[in-house]
C-alpha cells in the first residue's frame, strides 16, 4: 500500500530552489496564533512558532502555501494537552527524516541515534548516519522507492518529518493512529537565513535538548550579523549574478528572496536585487548574458566544474566572470550544502565574503564554496 511517489530528484530539484533561490512565499496574510500567557521563542523564523509554559511547549508549525497551521503540544506527559492540539511525548525516542536538512539539525544537537529512517542514503553527507545505515541501523528507503505504510511501520519510528512540499503526507491519520505522527517542515521557505537555522528551537524541544538548540541558535546569529556589519561599510560592492540555464530559461533569484538576502548581507552589489518577489525571475539566456557581460562574479551554477559549464554551452566563455575564472558554487560538495547550510548560514555567509571581500575576510578556509573555475 504505497503512500507517496517520493522520487529523491524532484526532491533535490525542489530543494535545490527552494534553499538557493527562496521560500517562494511572502508569507501575507499569516495571522499568528496569540498565547497571552507565554512568549514565542522564535525571533526569525515566520512558519513556526513555539510558546512554553510550565508543562511542555505549544509549536504552531504554519503552511504560507494553504494558509493551514498544525498544532502540536510537547511534553511529558499529556495531562496538560489543550483542545485540537497533538501530544507528543518528549523527549522523542525515534524519528524518520526525509530531508537532509533535518539531519543536519539533529547532527548539530548530538541526536543522531535517534533516526530510524531516511529517504536515500545517496544524497546523504553526514558519515556516522552513512555508516549506521550499512549497519542496518536506519532504514533508507531508497532512491525510487514508494514509501510504503509498512516499511514506516516496520520502522517503529515515533515520528516522520516530512518537507511539506505538499498540503499533508499521505494517510497521515493511519500513520497517527498507528502511532507515526507526521509533522511537516517549512524551514525551506524561510526567507531570512537565521530563519531556516532556528528551526533547531523545535528539534531541542523534540529531543529535550531546547537549551542547547537556544544556545546554538544565539551563537550562530551572533556569527552571523557580525559578519554581516563587518562588510556593512566596504567601500566597494562587487557586482554578482546567479543560477544557470535550465532548458531555455535561466533561473535566478528574485530581489526580495532568501539568496538575494544573504549577496546583500555578503557586501554584494547582485545584479536583481532590486526585482520584486521572493522566488525565481525566469530570464532568457540573452538577457542574462546581455546584463552581466561585465559582471565580476557568478554564483551557484549548480554544477561541479567550469569544464563542464563550457562543454554544455560554450557561450558562457562570454562572461567576464567565466574569462576570469571567478565562479563559485557549493557543487563540488553538493550533499554536505544541501545537510547542513540551513542550520550554519553564519558558515555560508562566511564562504560568500570571503570570495567577495578577501580583504575583510578572517576565515582561513571556505566551509562550502569552491572556485570551480581553477
Amino acid at each position: 500500500m504505497h503512500l507517496c511517489n517520493m522520487k529523491v530528484l524532484n526532491v533535490i530539484f525542489i530543494v535545490f530552489s527552494a534553499l538557493f533561490i527562496a521560500g517562494c512565499s511572502d508569507h501575507n496574510g499569516r495571522a499568528p496564533i496569540k498565547d497571552n500567557n507565554a512568549k514565542n521563542e522564535i525571533d526569525y523564523a515566520k512558519t513556526i512558532e513555539i510558546f512554553e509554559d510550565s508543562i511542555g511547549c505549544k509549536v504552531h508549525i504554519y503552511n504560507p502555501d494553504t494558509k493551514k497551521t498544525v498544532r502540536l503540544y510537547l511534553a511529558k506527559t499529556n495531562k496538560n494537552t489543550p483542545d485540537n492540539y497533538q501530544f507528543i511525548k518528549t523527549p522523542i525516542q525515534s524519528i524518520i527524516t526525509l530531508s537532509g536538512t533535518q539531519i543536519g539539525m539533529l547532527s548539530e544537537l548530538n541526536s543522531l541515534d535517534l533516526i530510524v529512517g531516511v529517504s536515500s542514503k545517496n544524497y546523504i553527507y553526514n558519515p556516522v548516519v552513512l555508516k549506521t545505515i550499512e549497519a542496518n541501523k536506519i532504514k533508507d528507503f531508497g532512491d525510487e522507492t514508494l514509501i510504503s505504510f509498512e516499511q514506516i511501520i516496520e520502522s517503529k519510528a515515533q515520528l516522520l518529518m516530512y518537507s511539506g512540499f505538499s498540503s499533508d503526507f499521505p494517510h497521515a491519520e493511519q500513520l497517527a493512529k498507528a502511532g507515526v505522527i507526521c509533522i511537516p517542515d517549512f524551514d525551506w521557505k524561510e526567507q531570512h537565513p537565521l530563519g531556516k537555522a532556528e528551526w533547531i528551537k523545535f528539534f531541542g524541544y523534540l529531543v529535550g535538548k531546547e537549551k542547547l538548540a537556544k544556545t546554538y541558535f544565539e551563537d550562530c546569529a551572533k556569527a552571523y550579523n557580525e559578519l554581516k556589519k563587518s562588510v556593512a561599510n566596504s567601500s566597494t560592492k562587487p557586482t554578482v549574478f546567479s543560477g544557470n540555464l535550465t532548458g531555455t530559461s535561466w533561473f535566478t533569484p528574485a530581489g526580495e528572496s532568501y539568496y538575494a538576502m544573504l549577496l546583500s548581507d555578503a557586501g554584494a552589489n547582485y545584479v536583481y536585487s532590486k526585482t520584486k518577489g521572493v522566488g525565481s525571475l525566469d530570464l532568457s539566456f540573452e538577457k542574462v548574458l546581455n546584463e552581466n557581460i561585465k559582471t565580476e562574479y557568478w554564483v551557484n551554477p549548480g554544477i561541479a566544474s567550469l569544464q563542464t559549464i563550457l562543454k554544455n554551452n560554450g557561450k558562457m566563455d562570454y562572461f567576464e566572470a567565466v574569462k576570469n575564472k571567478k565562479v563559485f558554487c557549493y557543487s563540488p560538495n553538493m550533499n554536505k550544502y544541501w545537510e547542513m547550510s540551513a542550520i550554519q548560514p553564519h558558515y555560508v555567509l562566511s564562504d560568500l565574503i570571503r570570495i567577495l571581500h578577501p580583504e575583510k575576510s578572517k576565515a582561513k578556509h571556505s566551509y562550502f564554496y569552491e572556485n570551480i573555475g581553477r
